[in-house]
């Protein structure tokens, strides 16, 4: 953008202009969708002769010959479930007199939105009245003649014109085409076209504002236009058209359309039109803002007049003025690769915002709906940048180059293009004002006029920006001329410079050019700056020395400032005060000879002051001018670096209240955490998603989850949350780890089916349950990645054989399996989430397994050492920078067997007494204070009572129980498991009955029953307090 000498101001741009003779193809279609569709055909099937669709043995085929509406442009819609078919067709309202127009054969023209179905409706309707004749689809304008003659050889046959506009442009179809395919009555002939309606609109605006040429392409594509008969379709759908989809709701994919028929129309809908303006809108906010200027360029190029497919080298030149234009570094964009990523990837099933339409890597095309959309947006008068048209200049060709050359004749300053040799290829009229008139075809006299002071002349500088491709920005003089001009290469497809493009208009007065250099440096530096102190360090940077020696900015409570400019007894928030109106004292107290002070503000309220001083000369008033313009790129700065800094604390605060806060103390395991949101490519608003959990089970057992849910932002820490707390409930009911992930992923699809989102997000869970006592680990995986095994100098990834798919994607029954594992002694376990192995900028060349296989490397050299120093290891084991979120959970084994007493009992009545004998002796034994043991006894007395009295599954006299207590560092945990599957519970208040469990609840710190094998534990938990422990 040569934002300098004012480039960056757009140009308005006639929409009549779009539609005359030379500017015809700047309102042409966006994209040659054939040439997707039939990239996309079986090589069986469809072919191209003459570029036109035929059959493979070389025929053109009937209309019934062609069964998928995709090849003939059709959108593609949404894939629910796997189905990639096209939709049921929804008859229109309009099918009859669309059918009644083709039986009369002749010119029919659909008009409507982007995404109304015009297509899919004139698809359907050509299969009901005219399935035997001969279908003609030339691929592009230059396949028409061969398509119009080949049409006019058969007596029965239809031209298909879908995008009407690529048609028209110079030397396309014109009315005596028209009347010689369907004049006459011996032959049944029909052109049948579609047209968008807003580029219809665009191509009937009024002539006034053309040029005769202009005028003359106009007039011919509306003789062409008077030909038609035209059929509108609505976008929405009507209430009878409504109704009868509602009839077709085994179509998933049409049932989802309806859901949202208010807002938005059917065909638009399944053609995920909205969807991809949302994900469009949301990149610049969001982690993809790179992406989103690419197809904003796009856009804009197609708004020039460059209908052929965009070269991707263009887009990449061009899209920096978009990023510069909505803040440059602050969006923290994207590597370009993640980018063209974004921008390529597909809704499910349909489109993307930018495709290739020959399977080529080096053009793309925009899908139609994103331009529909800017049109409505910014009306028939689009703003198309000069910098932006000069630059796709040197890519076009043909009709292209003359429509975007028509936007340099209209702009407001001396534009001159250059090729590699100094001649004259465009002059604009404004150049005639600045330089004189040319003739094209030679060099211009100023080259050789006119240069840099004591410098290179102009011919010197276009040599040297040919040679070394990089911009030049200066002033020219001479020939009784001084002129700011800029020089930018022109590179072209190729990737060589083959010219230049000159800005130029008159030089203002020194003082001004330097003003506008500064204030664009300033602007310039706050954009790449990445906080609040930075950029205001950067501004006095720059104002110190060149306006001034002294200068100070406060922003709330921040201060920066020259060093030692603003006495103890001078404090700056006193400046604006009424008590130091009185400037030349404060001047005096201050030390400096002049000062221009002025408050920074924005949306209505007061950020701060910018002062700057002199000490040795009265700053002037263009000075004050400029300190004013400065304060307002500032003030702009600090408030956007204000906003972030609140949301990024929001989000901190939010993510510190969805995740555990400690990690908690537990037996038989060392445990160390390292959580690191994911931040560098993305806005520091942006919240995380991954999780972590250590929750605390019956019996001294303890359950571990990690999980990642895909992206970032509200949504996805939202869906977080809500998986954790629901995890964390099944967990306190002892269900087992298959059950738990299966009932998560139940949850998780029933969430996303309603989403406004098409594709839900994927979601990987992993939960372990571990027994200290037996050094036993159980766990089900959701298509997460394995733990890790230190143990003995070796870290592998733990033998996971049943990994189930991600929660909530799988349409059947994913059938999560448990696995049970026993952990060597000593041995230590690593919980992670991908953002470990994922990085950015690593240097390698390598993927995610060279990643892993580093990482188990790196930790195999510290696979003994304590579990803090694994973590540490672990985090800058891979190297680069971490691209998404990062959870690492350490957990180590003990090398030391815990005390546990296990014994059975026959279920008899006199066993009670030798239980509650067996846990008394046991609990003396490990020096648990008297009162702890008294309270244990009567516990037990109560659960082996009710085994005793419920005891079934075998006769009477092979019944049995086994009482297991196991002691802990803060806790006792007694278990007796029965034979009988029917859970406890505490009778209500009231209710006749014993009171066994009441007791229970009262006196254990926690209690509880959970199935086991062959029956059921009921259980309780008794705390040890300091001093519970005899002689501790």
């Amino acid at each position: 953008m040569v934002s300098a000498i004012k480039v960056d101001n757009p140009v308005v741009v006639s929409a009549a202009i779009a539609v005359a003779a030379v500017v015809v193809v700047l309102g042409a279609v966006w994209q040659e969708r054939y040439k997707a569709a039939f990239a996309r055909q079986d090589a069986a099937r469809h072919a191209l002769q003459d570029g036109c669709l035929v059959l493979a043995d070389g025929q053109f085929p009937r209309v019934n010959q062609i069964r998928d509406p995709v090849a003939l442009g059709v959108h593609r819609a949404i894939a629910l479930s796997g189905d990639s078919t096209a939709p049921t067709y929804i008859p229109r309202d309009q099918d009859a007199a669309l059918r009644e127009c083709l039986s009369r054969a002749g010119f029919i023209l659909l008009v409507g939105h982007s995404t109304s179905g015009k297509s899919r409706a004139a698809f359907e309707a050509l299969q009901s009245v005219l399935p035997d004749h001969l279908l003609i689809v030339p691929r592009d304008q230059g396949a028409l003649p061969a398509a119009i003659d080949r049409a006019a050889q058969s007596r029965k046959s239809v031209l298909w014109l879908n995008d009407l506009e690529r048609y028209l442009r110079p030397g396309g179809l014109t009315r005596d085409h028209i009347t010689r395919l369907v004049a006459g009555t011996d032959h049944h002939r029909v052109i049948l076209a579609t047209l968008r309606s807003l580029q219809r609109a665009e191509m009937l605006q009024s002539q006034a504002a053309l040029g005769d040429a202009a005028q003359l392409g106009t007039r011919q594509v509306r003789e062409v236009l008077d030909q038609a008969h035209e059929v509108h379709l609505d976008r929405r759908f009507s209430p009878d058209e409504l109704d009868r989809a509602r009839q077709l709701t085994d179509d998933l994919r049409i049932e989802a359309a309806l859901r949202h028929a208010d807002e938005y129309g059917i065909a638009e809908y399944l053609a995920s039109g909205p969807a991809l303006q949302r994900r469009y809108a949301d990149a610049w906010d969001g982690p993809n803002p790179r992406g989103a200027a690419l197809v904003a360029a796009a856009i804009d190029c197609f708004h020039a007049g460059f209908t052929k497919p965009l070269p991707k080298r263009m887009l990449e030149e061009l899209h920096e003025e978009y990023l510069a234009e909505r803040g440059g570094r602050l969006l923290l964009p994207e590597p370009l690769e993640a980018a063209w990523e974004w921008a390529t990837i597909p809704m499910p099933g349909t489109t993307t915002a930018l495709l290739s339409p020959t399977g080529s890597g080096d053009f793309v095309t925009v899908f139609d709906y994103l331009v529909d959309v800017k049109q409505q947006t910014e009306g028939p008068r689009r703003r198309i940048s000069a910098s932006l048209a000069a630059t796709a200049l040197a890519y076009a060709s043909g009709p292209d180059a003359l429509s975007i050359a028509t936007i340099l004749d209209q702009t407001d300053m001396a534009v001159v293009v250059l090729d590699r040799f100094g001649n004259a290829l465009r002059w604009n009229p404004f150049a005639e004002q600045v330089f004189g008139p040319h003739e094209l075809g030679s060099p211009p006299s100023f080259l050789t006029a006119m240069g840099e002071k004591d410098g290179m002349t102009a011919a010197g500088i276009i040599f040297q920006v040919c040679e070394s491709g990089c911009l030049w920005e200066g002033t020219l003089e001479g020939a009784g001329a001084r002129v700011r001009t800029q020089a930018m290469p022109l590179t072209g497809v190729t990737g060589q410079v083959t010219g230049v493009v000159l800005f130029a208009r008159s030089a203002p007065d020194d003082f001004a050019q330097e003003r506008l250099a500064l204030v664009e440096e300033i602007g310039h530096l706050l954009n790449a700056a990445t906080d609040l102190t930075e950029g205001l360090q950067e501004v006095i940077d720059v104002l110190v020395p060149r306006l001034g020696d002294r200068c100070l900015i406060r922003i709330e409570s921040r201060q920066v400032s020259v060093p030692d400019i603003w006495p103890a007894d001078a404090p700056p928030e006193e400046i604006l005060t009424p008590t130091l109106m009185n400037a030349t004292n404060w001047c005096d107290r201050v030390g400096v000879k002049s000062a221009i002070i002025t408050p920074l503000r924005a949306r209505g309220a007061n950020l701060g002051l910018l002062a700057l001083g002199s000490t040795t000369r009265v700053l002037s008033l263009p000075e004050r001018d400029l300190i004013s313009v400065v304060a307002s790129r500032v003030e702009l700065f600090a408030d956007n670096a204000l906003l972030l800094e609140q949301q990024a604390e929001t989000a901190r605060e939010l993510i510190r209240h969805l995740l555990p806060r400690y990690l908690p103390g537990l037996d038989g395991l060392d445990t160390a955490l390292r959580y690191y949101p994911g931040h560098s490519t993305q806005l520091p608003s942006q919240m995380s998603s991954d999780w972590w959990d250590i929750i605390p089970l019956s019996a001294g057992r303890v359950a571990f989850v990690v999980g990642d849910v895909e992206g970032r932002g509200p949504r996805a820490a939202a869906l977080m949350g809500q998986l954790r707390v629901l995890l964390g409930t099944l967990a306190h009911a002892e269900l087992p780890p298959a059950e738990i992930l299966t009932r998560l992923d139940e949850w998780t699809q029933a969430m996303t089916m309603h989403s406004e989102s098409v594709a839900p997000p994927i979601v990987t869970c992993q939960y372990l349950v571990y027994d200290p006592w037996l050094r036993q680990l159980s766990y089900a995986s959701a298509g997460h990645a394995p733990p890790l095994l230190l143990h003995e100098g070796v870290c592998v990834e733990l033998d996971i054989t049943e990994v189930g798919p991600p929660l909530g994607i799988s349409s059947v029954d994913p059938r999560y399996k448990e696995v049970t594992r026993t952990l060597p002694s000593g041995s230590a376990l690593l919980l992670y989430t991908d953002g470990l192995v994922v990085r950015r900028s690593n240097g390698s060349k390598g993927g995610l397994w060279d990643a892993t296989d580093v990482l188990l490397k790196k930790l195999s050299a510290v696979a003994d050492a304590p579990v803090e120093r694994i973590a540490d290891a672990a985090t800058i084991a891979v190297p680069g920078d971490p691209d998404d979120d990062m959870v690492i959970l350490v957990l180590r084994t003990s090398n030391h067997e815990l005390d546990e007493v296990v014994r059975t009992f026959p279920a008899e009545p006199a066993t009670v007494a030798e239980a509650v004998t067996l846990v008394s002796s046991t609990l003396s034994t490990w020096q648990i204070h008297d009162e702890q043991i008294r309270t244990a006894s009567s516990l037990v007395k109560e659960l082996v009572t009710n085994a005793v009295q419920h005891a079934v599954g075998k006769p009477f006299a092979e019944s049995e129980f086994t009482l297991r207590v196991r002691r802990g560092a803060q806790s006792v945990w007694v278990d007796v498991f029965d034979q009988d599957l029917r859970m406890p519970r505490l009778a209500d208040q009231g209710e006749p009955g014993p009171t066994g469990l009441r007791l229970v609840g009262q006196l254990a710190k926690r209690w509880g029953a959970r199935p086991a094998r062959n029956g059921k534990s009921v259980w309780f938990e008794i705390s040890l307090g300091l001093g519970d422990v005899a002689g501790s």
